[in-house]
């Protein structure tokens, strides 16, 4: 009940923030593994020049769904700047059959001024196997859902090295780690809502803080080099958004391909 009463406050809290007005975007996914779809997932990005808000919500579907059902949703707010946005705050959830998780993070002048573990525990870090996340390393950082939204210099929207090269400083209230961008190419794409071209960016991994030294998925993620996100621009802005996501695994490679790409409903 106290879990279910804090989950309630966070909401409302997030609520009376200001929401950025008369805009909004849509993203759905179909999230497919070996042709068979695991999961979905909804980005809901409402937007206007100087801030942005974030709805990101997801389930485990089909054979997944029936063994390991579970669903997440989290909530991202902040500044837009010319190119790239600075994080004021952020809450994440993550509930299973028998027990949920979930934190928020407060964010000032885009550093990290405060973590609240919601419902559930963080992991216990301690002992030399441990990189701990350091003071310095919460400064000028993002939280992961904040990267959805990826403001480009209105002259620039056409130039797929100017939309893919950068690279993100990201906290999720548990590790510190960087994901960097490099500009691949160019493919069109089409779904419900869109028909265009999108700039493909090479994604890598990069861990910071806050796993476990010689980790072998920390250093599989870091090693991968077939990680892909496609970008494409939201309608009449110069915002770009993910419309697809290639993630190759030990065991085969998750595709998040678009159902819905364009104005919510």
């Amino acid at each position: 009940m106290k879990n279910k009463f804090a989950l309630a406050a966070v909401a409302l809290a997030f609520s009376a923030m200001p929401v950025a007005a008369g805009l909004k975007h849509k993203s759905a996914f179909d999230i497919k593994f070996a042709g068979l779809t695991v999961g979905e997932a909804t980005f809901n990005i409402e937007y206007d020049e100087t801030s942005y808000s974030v709805n990101a919500r997801g389930k485990t579907a089909g054979i997944v769904d029936v063994f390991s059902p579970g669903k997440g949703k989290a909530l991202s707010q902040g500044v837009l700047e010319p190119s790239k946005v600075v994080a004021q705050k952020h809450f994440v959830e993550f509930a299973e059959p028998k027990k949920t998780n979930a934190l928020e993070i407060a964010f000032t002048g885009g550093d990290v001024e405060k973590v609240n573990v919601v419902a559930g525990k963080l992991r216990t870090k301690k002992g030399r196997r441990w990189v701990p996340v350091e003071p310095e390393q919460l400064k000028a950082v993002i939280d992961p859902v904040s990267t959805l939204v990826i403001p480009v210099a209105a002259q620039s929207t056409g130039d797929g090295a100017a939309v893919c090269n950068r690279t993100f400083n990201l906290y999720d209230g548990d590790t510190r780690y960087d994901v960097a961008l490099k500009y691949k190419g160019s493919r069109e794409i089409a779904t419900d809502g869109f028909k265009g071209t999108a700039f493909v960016c090479r994604l890598r991994y990069i861990p910071v803080s806050g796993h476990r030294r010689n980790e072998k998925n920390v250093e599989y993620m870091a090693s991968n080099e077939g990680m892909e996100v496609w970008l494409a621009p939201i309608e009449g802005t110069a915002l770009f958004t993910p419309i697809r996501f290639d993630v190759p695994t030990w065991v085969g490679t998750v595709v998040a391909y678009p159902t819905y790409f364009g104005t919510a409903q």
